[in-house]
């Protein structure tokens, strides 16, 4: 009880009375013994408020928490919610394993033969649980031995990662679906990260011979003739030229030594900070293209020049009569220049007007296919 000192203070007391005897030996007295114990009480009292606080912690956690010693001692509100269990689902339960997906069985039997043995140290793991419904979560938990009542236990705290983990394998599925894109798109692709290969898919290897082996680590510049990699500017070159279009076409030597011609672009692959941290090329053989076009370059320059050589007038014209070839024997002939007769409207101005309507018929007939009229 509290007692009242001198000073006005209030102390707390411990008081103990018993009857004691007189000189005549009748017990006709009261023995008080009496003891301070305020400074207990009060170290009491703080000890009950910081249980309450902790416990308040323990209760409000975000963090599951659970303390096994062969049966379930505790289990707070937020490890109940991420089982979807009440907490006397859980208290007195000597194995939770059945808390736990199957699969993991074996890893909680491993890890209760340690904790028995006192070789249970902290650390941390993820593990599946089943909720009381039957689903599955993921869970991220540490494992630590703690005092509670005087007696080593087990405490789990965990959190749920389940989100986390559904967005792994979402990521890592489509990963792999990027991957075989890649892998087994038909054009030629590869990945470089400065400057060099990183990456290259099947097409590639298919269509300059080599092994991925051979090429990673090299740059596109050492897989092109010397003349053609001094002249070929670099992608970065092309973006800091703000082209609106970077591709360009270049030659390429495959391992036979062999070269083709490649039409190649590429697309920038942005890192976690947002600035580019690789490009995907794209390959394509153009070299039927190219000897196409140098064909016909041959052609035309060597009809062009039978043409301008020969000792005949040739003229070509348009729709309309509009003349857009003509030779320098033509132009002779009329006694006008080459640019002064392509400078014309028509050809019709060159004949005599009463010709013009059988020239337009025959210019007409020939630019509608008809060979008939002469």
């Amino acid at each position: 009880h509290r007692m009242r000192c001198k000073d006005g203070r209030l102390i707390n007391v411990l008081g103990i009375a018993k009857a004691a005897p007189d000189e005549t030996g009748e017990l006709n007295h009261i023995l008080f013994q009496f003891q301070d114990v305020t400074e207990r009480r009060r170290t009491q009292a703080q000890i009950r408020q910081r249980e309450l606080a902790y416990r308040g912690l323990v209760d409000n956690s975000i963090q599951g928490i659970l303390v096994w010693s062969g049966q379930v001692l505790f289990v707070n509100d937020a490890c109940c919610r991420m089982f979807g269990r009440s907490a006397e689902e859980f208290l007195g339960r000597e194995d939770v394993r059945n808390f736990y997906h199957p699969d993991e069985h074996e890893r909680l039997k491993e890890f209760a033969t340690l904790h028995s043995q006192g070789a249970v140290a902290r650390r941390r793991f993820e593990i599946r649980a089943l909720r009381k419904d039957g689903s599955t979560l993921w869970l991220e938990q540490m494992g630590s031995v703690v005092e509670w009542n005087g007696k080593p236990a087990l405490q789990i705290v965990m959190i749920d990662i389940t989100e986390r983990k559904n967005a792994e394998e979402r990521l890592a599925g489509r990963e792999k679906v990027y991957r075989d894109l890649f892998e087994r798109a038909p054009v030629a692709m590869y990945r470089a990260a400065d400057r060099k290969l990183i990456q290259v898919n099947d097409a590639f290897e298919k269509l300059l011979g080599y092994t991925s082996d051979e090429v990673l680590g090299k740059t596109r510049r050492d897989l092109m003739p010397s003349n053609d990699a001094s002249h070929t500017p670099h992608f970065r070159e092309l973006i800091a030229e703000n082209t609106e279009s970077p591709a360009i076409e270049h030659r390429m030597i495959r391992k036979d030594g062999t070269q083709i011609w490649v039409h190649t672009s590429y697309s920038l692959v942005p890192g976690d900070d947002g600035q580019e941290s690789e490009m995907i090329v794209h390959l394509q053989d153009v070299t039927s293209r190219r000897e196409a076009e140098q064909e016909v370059k041959r052609r035309e320059a060597l009809y062009r020049h039978l043409v301008e050589d020969s000792l005949q007038g040739f003229m070509i014209t348009g729709p309309g009569g509009k003349p857009l070839f003509v030779n320098d024997v033509c132009a002779r002939m009329y006694g006008y220049s080459s640019d002064e007769i392509l400078a014309l409207p028509s050809t019709l101005q060159l004949f005599f007007p009463g010709e013009w309507p059988r020239l337009k018929r025959f210019i007409d007939a020939r630019a509608a296919g008809d060979d008939s009229i002469r």
